[in-house]
């Protein structure tokens, strides 16, 4: 009987963690569709990412093949 309670809590357990990684999940593609409206870029993000690489590899990699 213990074994079976365990095993329900670490179920329940599981589910919140995957309901909390879902909605953070949904409200990130909403902040970043907003981001992407507001500014009227469609790569915005591509091109914050390809400036992060940039800095930490120090090299430019949109010209790298």
């Amino acid at each position: 009987m213990d074994l079976l309670y365990a095993a329900e809590i670490y179920l329940l357990t599981l589910l919140k963690i995957s309901y909390e990684v879902g909605i953070c999940l949904i409200s990130l593609l909403a902040v970043m569709a907003l981001i992407r409206i507001i500014t009227k870029d469609k790569a915005v993000f591509t091109k914050r990412l390809l400036k992060l690489k940039e800095k930490m590899y120090g090299i430019n990699i949109r010209h790298c093949k």
